[in-house]
């Protein structure tokens, strides 16, 4: 049986699919884009999402 997989933190950005990551995993790093979890204390979190030029 396959695992699940969950997909509320996915998004898709010009066809490239990306896993937000959750509170306590690394930020994701893509090209020049850094996608940061933060913790918001309360059992939810949200993503700062900061881009490079």
């Amino acid at each position: 049986m396959a695992p699940s997989v969950d997909r509320s933190r996915e998004i898709e950005v010009e066809g490239l699919r990306l896993r937000l990551p959750a509170a306590g995993e690394e930020p994701l790093v893509v090209g020049s884009v850094t996608i940061r979890p933060i913790d918001l204390g309360d059992g939810r979190f949200m993503h700062e999402i900061r881009a490079v030029r």
